[in-house]
């Protein structure tokens, strides 16, 4: 007898932690999560900052802890380990985003790593405004969204 495993849906609202669920990715259909982790003296390090049509999951991390965070309200799908090859464009992009927040961190002058750094989140999550693009995610504290000019 063969089963078959379905896909859920599931909606989470700002701020819920995602559960990690073994043998499962999420596919984020709307929204924007943060995965994340910490020192061993507490300090928290943001892993990755993922949305519309990226997956992730703790079976994509080998970090511990490994938490998932929503920023924003979330929709998901919740994907099987035996449907993870339909999502395998998903996972490559998953890596290289990876890769290239690894290479920002790594750079040498700060200057240059911060510009990268905001290049790359005006890119993925800016949305035009007339002074330039505007990132509407707190990723710090409350406040006012952060506007960054095109001439960066």
């Amino acid at each position: 007898m063969i089963y078959l495993e379905t896909t859920t849906s599931r909606v989470y609202k700002r701020r819920e932690m995602l559960a990690r669920r073994h043998n499962f990715i999420w596919k984020i259909e709307s929204g924007v999560v943060r995965s994340l982790t910490w020192t061993e003296d507490g300090q928290v390090i943001c892993s990755g900052l993922w949305a519309d049509g990226d997956v992730i999951g703790g079976d994509l991390s080998n970090l511990h802890p490994y938490e998932m965070e929503c920023l924003t309200d979330v929709q998901l799908t919740e994907i099987p380990r035996s449907q993870w090859g339909d999502h395998v464009d998903a996972i490559v992009r998953h890596s290289q985003t990876n890769e290239f927040l690894l290479k920002i961190s790594h750079c040498r002058a700060k200057d240059d790593a911060v510009r990268q750094l905001l290049a790359w989140l005006t890119d993925r999550f800016g949305e035009d405004d007339r002074k330039g693009r505007i990132i509407g995610l707190q990723l710090t504290h409350p406040g006012q969204p952060h506007t960054f000019l095109n001439n960066l």
